[in-house]
């Protein structure tokens, strides 16, 4: 079966199991599952890890695989021989190949180093059509519609997406990817570097004029920044956010300024395309090619309605490099009811990263302070512009890296009595919270803006 055929495949087995709903699903997430793990056990990476598991042991009682061990057994991990960490470390040192095949039939992509680990997958041709092939089901035609697709067309089917392209990071190796639609998706398709001013990204999509926008939540804010002061003007029918969770404020700019919906998509290295969003605000993993285990501190499953401190991720596509049970880091919360959409996918909210989360100490207790909370916290303050981040610089200091559009002792005021208020709710109230004299700044390698970190020392798992 050639490559355009199998995706077609692929992609019509996707509506058929969503059209079926959750029997459908689950009939084929568990095929799928034995002969992931019926395939993995011949590595020696996991035949070492599930040592003295009997072989007929479901998937919860596996021990899960953290960083530093995927980090340290990849040349275990993969199934062709001709796949080795040295090789495919020196491959992605060209920063021109990047979403290029490697040896004409693999996509390769690192993590951005989260936990101080930089962990490296490839992904075969298969597990690339799959991934595809959600992305137009799931993504892109549930969102457009039939009549957002015609729209779509007669404005040249264009797609912009505004990323990191300085390395092999998941996003460039999804969006950069050669289109297995051929030559007209490919010349339709544009990526451009983050790593340039707003201003000059701003010039060359008014210049080459998209009909959709792919890119970063904070990127595409700065985009509809750009668009509300009249120094862009894009006539966009979808926006689509990767990498980074979506403030509030910021999809409503956005939405404002293009005049057209954003939904949100969830991927990680471990799986390029784990969920999308529906209209009613909810992300629907997809579950028969993916699974997705909310769990806590001692990884045992948490209950839909609560927010877990991790998730595992599971992947049933990719047998080059069978992932299973890969710590994913991500605190996610699973509806507990059918989510009104009508999908029989699962429902989560992302919550963030397992390693956003700030502890401070009350006496001996440990406190933990939700990213979530502050961000939700400043939502409504006016005054401050958009991309602002949050750290924990001590253990009682929290400090904000801002930048005012208005009065700007007034609206820091406004913010030290809100997060006072929060912190002494938790029992805080010793903890000060500082202005940082450095201003917001991304990531110089992945392009990214982290919203909140702590710069303590922790012991990381």
């Amino acid at each position: 079966m050639g490559r355009r055929a199998r995706l077609l495949h692929v992609a019509w087995d996707a509506v058929r199991a969503r059209a079926g709903g959750a029997d459908a699903i689950a009939s084929r997430t568990d095929r799928r599952l034995a002969e992931m793990l019926a395939h993995a056990r011949r590595t020696p990476f996991y035949r070492r890890h599930w040592r003295g598991i009997p072989e007929s042991a479901g998937l919860t009682d596996l021990p899960p695989v953290a960083k530093v061990e995927w980090v340290d057994g990849f040349d275990e991990s993969v199934t062709d021989p001709a796949i080795t960490r040295e090789a495919v470390w020196q491959y992605m040192q060209d920063r021109a190949r990047v979403g290029q095949p490697w040896l004409d039939r693999y996509s390769v992509c690192r993590s951005s180093g989260v936990a101080g680990k930089k962990s490296l997958f490839v992904a075969d041709q298969d597990a690339m059509d799959v991934y595809w092939a959600l992305w137009l089901t799931r993504g892109w035609m549930s969102w457009l519609g039939l009549r957002g697709a015609a729209r779509l067309g007669r404005r040249g089917g264009r797609v912009a997406a505004v990323i990191a392209t300085n390395s092999h990071y998941a996003s460039a190796a999804m969006v950069r990817r050669p289109s297995p639609l051929g030559a007209f998706a490919n010349v339709r398709s544009s990526t451009l570097s983050i790593h340039k001013s707003a201003s000059r990204i701003a010039r060359a999509l008014d210049y080459w004029q998209p009909a959709a926008l792919v890119g970063y939540p904070t990127v595409l804010d700065s985009l509809a920044v750009e668009q509300l002061a009249g120094r862009l003007s894009l006539d966009i029918v979808l926006a689509v956010s990767v990498s980074e969770w979506v403030e509030p404020a910021a999809r409503a700019r956005i939405e404002s300024a293009f005049g057209c919906p954003l939904f949100d998509s969830y991927a990680a290295s471990e799986f390029l395309s784990l969920g999308f969003e529906c209209p009613e605000g909810w992300l629907h993993v997809n579950a028969d090619w993916v699974v997705l285990e909310p769990v806590d501190e001692e990884f045992r499953p948490v209950p839909p309605g609560e927010t877990s401190h991790t998730a595992l991720v599971t992947n049933l596509a990719n047998r080059t490099q069978p992932v299973i049970r890969h710590d994913l880091g991500d605190r996610v919360i699973v509806r507990p009811d059918p989510c009104p959409c009508g999908s029989p996918l699962p429902a989560v909210h992302v919550e963030g990263r397992k390693y956003d989360t700030l502890i401070y100490r009350n006496g001996d207790r440990e406190v933990t302070v939700m990213a979530l909370a502050l961000i939700t916290l400043l939502t409504s303050v006016p005054g401050i512009e958009p991309g602002y981040q949050i750290v924990q610089t001590a253990e009682d200091v929290l400090s904000f890296r801002m930048r005012f559009s208005r009065e700007a002792d007034a609206t820091w005021a406004e913010v030290v009595s809100r997060v006072r208020s929060h912190l002494r709710a938790r029992g805080l109230p010793h903890v000060s919270v500082e202005l940082s004299p450095i201003p917001p700044r991304r990531d110089p390698r992945t392009g990214k803006l982290r919203k909140i970190w702590s710069e303590v020392p922790v012991s990381v798992p």
